[in-house]
């Protein structure tokens, strides 16, 4: 259990000042360029928060492990057969396979939830291309981390977008 909080806290940290320095340079940017003149509280903090959220994807997803020498002498095969090939490895590993297709809609739970947050009528459709066009970059690049791009995984986390955006959803019109 203490191995496990520790790990957290060794994301959680790094993840936070990154954020905070992200954050920092887009809201800058922003304002330098006269695209954003005023602030509210909740927005900064949806914001912020989306900003955290993203570095904390790239360091979960390997993307700070990225190595030019990875491309050049690892040479694995994507997997480009939707389902297919998960449900084959669920019947030779098991549970483990399932665990990983549920960590990846859970990781981009919280994608469909900021991106809903933060456009201002979010349709499924720009949902759907933010979150394809998010995992592809990230199943492209791990290529420079020694790993290897899984259709399946595009699917989950797109899946998992949609989740998030559905419980927004759910939620705005619970409170309204």
């Amino acid at each position: 259990m203490l191995t496990i909080f520790y790990t957290f806290i060794g994301l959680f940290i790094p993840c936070l000042l990154l954020g905070t320095l992200l954050y920092l340079l887009v809201v800058l940017c922003l304002w330098f360029t006269k695209k954003r003149q005023y602030f509210t509280f909740k927005r900064c903090l949806i914001e912020f928060t989306f900003c955290c959220y993203l570095i904390a994807l790239a360091n979960l997803t390997g993307l700070f492990n990225i190595r030019l020498s990875y491309f050049f002498s690892f040479h694995a095969t994507p997997n480009l057969i939707p389902i297919l090939n998960t449900l084959r490895e669920v019947f030779e590993y098991g549970p483990y396979v399932l665990k990983q297709v549920f960590l990846n809609v859970a990781l981009y739970v919280p994608f469909g939830i900021l991106v809903s947050l933060l456009l201002r009528k979010p349709t499924l459709l720009q949902l759907l291309l933010l979150a394809g066009c998010t995992s592809l970059l990230i199943e492209t690049l791990q290529y420079f981390g020694g790993r290897f791009a899984d259709i399946d995984d595009l699917l989950s986390n797109i899946i998992g977008a949609l989740l998030g955006y559905l419980l927004i959803k759910l939620i705005k019109k619970a409170i309204d």
